[in-house]
């Protein structure tokens, strides 16, 4: 009785009683990808075995590179678009005064031109420098003045060259007894205010007696017929009838040239009185 109840106390006890439980099973957390190293596939060799043999590298031959050439596209055309078809007109066309002569109408003198000139004229020569003219004096010089070629390099005669009906530089024609002497003598010339004068002759009267005077520029009066005759015949002087009658220069009227390939222009009888060519010497009936 006692074994058996001892037994069953055994039984009972052994079932009351809570057996240990076992520790959880340490699992180490997953290391993150970012953080876990690389393992290499290749099997390593146990211990005892003899390495591995090394499996040489494949030689694989470098690719070539070809590199196209470039083609250079000619440049794009814009495209034409074609004629627009226009019927033929019938017209009759104008005939030019003078084929392959630029035609250069008469115009007033310019200020520019002007003021280069304006030494020739008394009102210039007393300013000490040209741009101290004021507007009423340039006008003052300008009044009456035209020109009748371009103005620079347009001639090829000089101021004596254009009085005496020549076209070409004369050169420096000397003093008063020069001039009687080449071109009729006493009886063709006169005084300068005379309206018998052709031609007046505009220097200094410098030395004994009107012989020794020095000439410095000449110029001569013409008439319309007279200037439209020498149209033409000299380098740079184009003028017609029709512009010349427009123009308002007088009939006749006094002309120089200005000398040194300067141009041809119409200025009032006594415009170079007192400039730089000083003043009026002589005059002379005709260019003999």
């Amino acid at each position: 009785m006692t074994s058996r109840k001892g037994g069953a106390i055994n039984k009972l006890g052994a079932s009351n009683l809570k057996r240990p439980s076992a520790p959880p099973v340490y699992r180490p957390q997953p290391v993150p990808k970012v953080l876990q190293t690389k393992t290499s596939s290749v099997a390593l060799p146990q211990a005892g075995q003899p390495p591995l043999p090394r499996v040489p590298t494949v030689f694989r031959p470098e690719a070539k590179k070809i590199i196209q050439p470039r083609t250079i596209l000619p440049p794009r055309k814009s495209p034409i678009a074609p004629p627009v078809y226009r019927p033929h007109r019938l017209a009759v066309q104008p005939k030019l005064a003078c084929q392959g002569v630029i035609q250069r109408a008469i115009s007033a003198m310019d200020d520019e031109t002007l003021i280069d000139l304006s030494d020739m004229h008394a009102v210039g020569k007393a300013k000490a420098k040209k741009d101290q003219l004021t507007v009423d004096e340039i006008q003052q010089m300008k009044d009456g003045t035209y020109l009748l070629t371009k103005f620079s390099g347009a001639v090829g005669c000089n101021c004596f060259g254009w009085a005496l009906g020549e076209d070409r530089d004369t050169g420096d024609k000397g003093k008063i007894y020069n001039w009687k002497k080449e071109h009729g003598g006493e009886p063709n010339f006169t005084d300068p205010d005379s309206a018998s004068a052709k031609i007046i002759l505009w220097g200094d009267k410098e030395g004994q007696g009107e012989d020794n005077w020095d000439v410095l520029h000449a110029s001569v009066k013409l008439s319309h017929a007279e200037l439209l005759a020498r149209s033409g015949r000299f380098k740079g002087l184009k003028i017609t009838k029709k512009e010349l009658q427009k123009s308002g220069i007088p009939d006749p009227f006094w002309s120089s040239a200005g000398g040194m390939g300067f141009g041809i222009f119409v200025h009032p009888r006594n415009w170079f009185e007192g400039g730089d060519f000083g003043v009026a010497l002589k005059g002379m009936k005709a260019a003999k």
